[in-house]
Formats: C-alpha cells, sequence, structure tokens
C-alpha cells in the first residue's frame, strides 16, 4: 500500500510541475491526490489544464512548420539546351527548385562529343558531365541525343540512367527530339531524331524512375519557337523550353504551375502532367519575347 501511495504521489508531483510551467494553478496536495477521488472543482481545474496545454501546442504550431526544402535539379543537354543557357532572362522561369543548367553544343551522350561551331570546343558527355556536377542530385532533366547517330542509344539510356542514381536522383526526365525540318535539317538527321525517340520510348519499361517528357508533340503546336532546322530554338523558343521544364519539376512535386496558359489566366493546381496538355503557353504574352 505505501508503495502505491509513493507512486501516486510522484504523479501528482508531476502534475503540480506541469501546471506551473504553462501558467496553470492546481491548489490540490500531493496526498489530497493520492487518498481522495478528484472533486468537481478538481476536474475544472484539469479540464483548465488540458485546454491550455492544448492551446499552448496550437500556437507553437506556426512557429515550427517549416517549408519542404526545393529539391535540386540538374539540367544537362547539347546546343537545343543551350538555347536556355544563352537566353539568361528565362532563368527565372526556374522556380520551386535549385537549378543547375548545363548545356554545351555538340554533346553526347556517352561516346566523344563533337566539335562544337557555336561553343568552340569539344565538350564532355553527358554522362560525364553528371557525374562531374558537385553534390547530391534530386532530379536530372536530359535534353540530349540529336548529335548521337548510329550507336547503341537503348544502351546509352541505361548508362545515363546508372549515372543518375549515382548522384542521388529519384527521376530522370527526359525530353524526346524534335522532329527536324528540312532543308535545314537532312534526311539522314530526321531520321536519326525519330529513331532515337522511339528508342527512348522503348526504354521506359525498364526504367521506373524515367520520365519521358513528350517536347517532340509539344513544340510542334508552338509558333515563332523553333529555328528552320526544326530543332534548335529562337529566344521565344528558349523561354517556352525553360517554361516546359518548370510545368514538369511542378508537376513532379505536386506543387502549383509556375505560370498560367496566358497573362490572368489560371493558375492550375497541382500542375498537370505536360503530356497531357493540348495547347502551349502563350509564352510572347507571359513573358514579352
Amino acid at each position: 500500500m505505501a508503495r502505491r501511495h509513493d507512486v501516486m504521489r510522484r504523479c501528482a508531483v508531476l502534475v503540480l510541475a506541469l501546471a506551473s510551467v504553462i501558467g496553470v494553478t492546481v491548489t490540490q496536495t500531493a496526498g489530497d491526490a493520492v487518498d481522495a477521488a478528484p472533486s468537481h472543482s478538481d476536474r475544472v481545474r484539469l479540464s483548465a489544464l488540458d485546454a491550455a496545454a492544448r492551446g499552448n501546442l496550437d500556437s507553437l504550431a506556426p512557429a515550427i512548420r517549416v517549408a519542404p526544402p526545393e529539391r535540386r535539379v540538374l539540367m544537362v543537354g547539347d546546343s537545343t539546351l543551350a538555347a536556355v543557357r544563352n537566353a539568361t532572362a528565362s532563368h527565372e522561369l526556374f522556380v520551386g527548385f535549385e537549378p543547375v543548367l548545363d548545356a554545351q553544343g555538340c554533346r553526347r551522350l556517352v561516346w566523344p562529343s563533337c566539335w562544337s561551331d557555336s561553343d568552340l570546343r569539344v565538350p564532355n558527355t553527358i554522362e560525364e558531365a553528371i557525374l562531374g556536377t558537385p553534390g547530391v542530385l534530386d532530379v536530372v532533366v536530359v535534353m540530349s541525343g540529336h548529335n548521337d547517330w548510329h550507336d547503341p542509344f537503348g544502351s546509352f539510356v541505361d548508362t545515363i540512367m546508372a549515372a543518375a542514381r549515382s548522384k542521388g536522383a529519384q527521376q530522370v526526365v527526359w525530353l524526346t527530339l524534335s522532329t527536324g525540318r528540312w532543308p535545314g535539317s537532312s534526311a539522314t538527321a530526321i531520321g536519326v531524331y525519330a529513331e532515337n525517340t522511339m528508342l527512348l520510348w522503348q526504354s521506359a519499361p525498364r526504367h521506373p524512375d524515367l520520365v519521358i517528357a513528350d517536347w517532340r508533340t509539344y513544340n510542334q503546336r508552338s509558333t515563332g519557337w523553333m529555328h528552320p532546322d526544326g530543332v534548335h530554338l529562337e529566344p521565344r523558343g528558349a523561354f517556352g523550353l525553360a517554361d516546359y521544364i518548370s510545368r514538369w519539376i511542378a508537376h513532379l512535386d505536386g506543387r502549383p504551375c509556375t505560370a498560367p496558359l496566358e497573362p490572368g489566366g489560371v493558375v492550375h493546381h497541382p500542375c498537370p502532367d505536360p503530356n497531357t496538355m493540348t495547347r502551349v503557353p502563350d509564352i510572347a504574352r507571359l513573358y514579352g519575347v
């Protein structure tokens, strides 16, 4: 019996201590708490104690809430993505994530790259660029394959996926290749772009973390985006591509889109899958290009 009284006294002391911390007064003594059932007034005080505790926790909740960390996204590609690199104002469209942009002309996936007439150098490969990016990555966006002719493209997709995973990437968003347009693009090039796009789609079932972004279909709905060769981008197209990538990351994160489709339009929340879109944003009016 003495042991039971001691335990009950300890419990009463704990109640008194909690009451003093949150500013509620309990006048009942430790002995009373052991030997007597709570009176009506005691129950009222304990109810007040419980309410005060809940109130204090509720007031603390806003102070301890933090926004989820932004994901780190590497955008790596060839001269098609270099249009975004060159249109520096388009980088302001990368909202809701930490962007890392690495685009070089004439870049290939795995085999040694070719000489870039625009950058006046032979760049590293997509694989080397991913592996050489400092720090951990959450998402890798790939826009490349236009310089990979007559190589084992499907096998190279596997290589790039492995490189991205080694850097911590949970998802790889890979853009399909543009169609190309004669005479700016040769018939051979147009055939390569179609074949590599087909091989990219065929690679998807092997990689659950591979997201195919159908840029090939998307940009054909645009006006004033594409160079006459049907592959490279005009300044307006660079903004269209930056907007497109931002919509993809927002969609994967479950966030609102970074912009409406036209000025004053609805900003969809969550951002829909861009592969389901039947029109492209009015880039000229949204961004003044």
